[in-house]
């Protein structure tokens, strides 16, 4: 980004400002047109500080966004420059400008702090244009941008104007600003970012993605070991993980491929909060105009949302009829039969393209290492929907005395509760226990509350086998079947 500051003439503050454009190189457009001259804000003045308003736009100069020069995308107008900022018309909304861009804004961030040094990166578009409240350039330390509001008589570097533009993917680096490193992001900085969703009392969760792994196969399990002993602390939610893109992409031996997968998930932890898949896509990134491959481990998170819009969670995601993946050009790899039977027992769900039909989940096993009815995506599914609801059920009865009156109630709010699933393929059938029996005087003396729930989950369809017989003309039906 480049910092430009506009050349000032002597003229009076409200003749300055009404002369001062966006200083844009394809059209002319005035501040004042955008919105008044900033002001400091009623936050900052309660608090013996001022010059904190400013206001951001961001413009499509060249036109390479909309198609027309000079096309303002979007505007931000007297937010402030102390970092405890809260709007006086609109609170507790926070007003500080890093922040309220952070969220606002589809194209930008702010960076650097404008008024201790200028950005000497110089790209294309679009266009950052920001104003303080003072036409003066003042950039004394005890006027930083950032600090709380109390006391500080924040600096004002007047019109500057930032050009956007050089982005690069994230393992290259950018020499001009020192940044030879590259950008992509490590495994410990990952694992903390994730690490920011383990209290499920703070955070709602449905699905942690994994996205594409990291530049060597072992982080890669790292990166998904992680996401494995997240789920199975929080016991709320899903993780979906996909393979190793170095394991796939970029290898035509399909064999190789197979073997590279079951290497990859072969060490990873057992557990039925987790979806194991072996597809890459080859699909149209509309960002950058380009075909690339990507991990559909976020297609396999998206069918299980699709699947509770149209069906139930406890539907399997898999399969035709909700299976089917979208934007898919080819997959950097199809197993054939032979290969899906050597995936399928190890947890792999594979991601196949079958003609006539398109590229889908051909399997709904979770990442459990053993049989268990939980290893199949469909009842883990089931359970935590069932167990999330009759939580807030079960939370309702905190407080409450502990008698017949309450596990009544309680009965009452999830029998019916469990009649309509049953009713809506989800189970076989179920039984509420919550009364004397397992409400002891040892449990009531110790302030608990029990209810023992036992379900029947429905199964999904895994295998098909048709068995196909000619008979003779003359030969009865009944009589081939040994029925009567």
């Amino acid at each position: 980004m480049s910092a430009d500051v506009a050349a000032y003439t002597p003229v009076t503050a409200k003749d300055w400002y009404d002369q001062q454009t966006l200083d844009l190189d394809n059209a002319v457009i005035y501040w004042k047109s955008i919105a008044p001259k900033p002001v400091s804000n009623v936050w900052s003045l309660n608090r013996n500080g001022k010059g904190d308003g400013v206001h951001v736009v961001v413009v499509d100069d060249y036109g390479t966004i909309t198609g027309n020069q000079g096309t303002i995308l979007e505007k931000f107008t007297s937010l402030s420059k102390a970092q405890d900022a809260v709007s006086n018309v609109d609170a507790p909304t926070k007003i500080y400008y890093k922040d309220y861009i952070a969220l606002q804004s589809d194209y930008v961030y702010a960076g650097r702090n404008p008024s201790t040094a200028a950005d000497n990166y110089h790209g294309t578009t679009p266009r950052a244009v920001g104003f303080s409240t003072d036409y003066t350039q003042i950039t004394t330390a005890g006027g930083l941008w950032g600090q709380k509001a109390q006391d500080v008589t924040f600096n004002a570097i007047g019109n500057v104007t930032y050009t956007l533009g050089g982005g690069v993917d994230y393992s290259a680096g950018i020499p001009e600003i020192g940044q030879n490193g590259g950008m992509e992001a490590e495994l410990g900085a990952l694992i903390s970012g994730y690490g920011l969703f383990q209290n499920r009392d703070e955070i709602a969760v449905d699905y942690l993605i994994m996205g594409p792994g990291l530049g060597d196969r072992n982080l890669s399990q790292a990166k998904a070991n992680y996401l494995v002993s997240l789920t199975n602390t929080r016991k709320d939610c899903m993780a979906v993980i996909g393979p190793h893109r170095d394991d796939l992409v970029n290898e035509t031996n399909s064999d190789v491929q197979t073997d590279n997968l079951i290497k990859f998930f072969s060490p990873l932890s057992s557990s039925s909060y987790v979806v194991f898949d072996s597809g890459y896509k080859y699909t149209y990134d509309r960002f950058n105009n380009e075909f690339r491959y990507i991990p559909t481990n976020a297609d396999i998170a998206g069918l299980m949302v699709r699947t509770s819009i149209q069906a139930y969670p406890w539907f399997s995601p898999a399969g035709q009829q909700r299976g089917i993946i979208n934007n898919v050009v080819k997959l950097a790899y199809n197993p054939n039969k032979a290969q899906r039977d050597q995936l399928y027992p190890l947890r792999i769900n594979p991601v196949i393209t079958k003609p006539g039909i398109g590229s889908l989940l051909f399997g709904d096993k979770t990442a459990l290492g053993y049989a268990s009815a939980f290893d199949r995506i469909n009842v883990r599914r089931l359970f935590l929907t069932v167990e999330q609801a009759l939580e807030r059920a079960a939370e309702a009865q905190l407080f409450e005395l502990n008698d017949e009156l309450t596990r009544a109630n309680f009965r009452n709010i999830v029998e019916p509760y469990l009649r309509d699933v049953e009713a809506k393929r989800g189970l076989y059938g179920f039984l509420v226990v919550c009364d004397s029996s397992n409400n002891t005087p040892d449990v009531i003396d110790n302030n608990e509350f029990r209810a023992d729930i036992f379900l029947k989950p429905t199964k999904s369809i895994n295998y098909v086998t048709l068995t196909f017989v000619a008979t003779r003309t003359g030969v009865s039906f009944e009589e081939v079947v040994g029925r009567v």
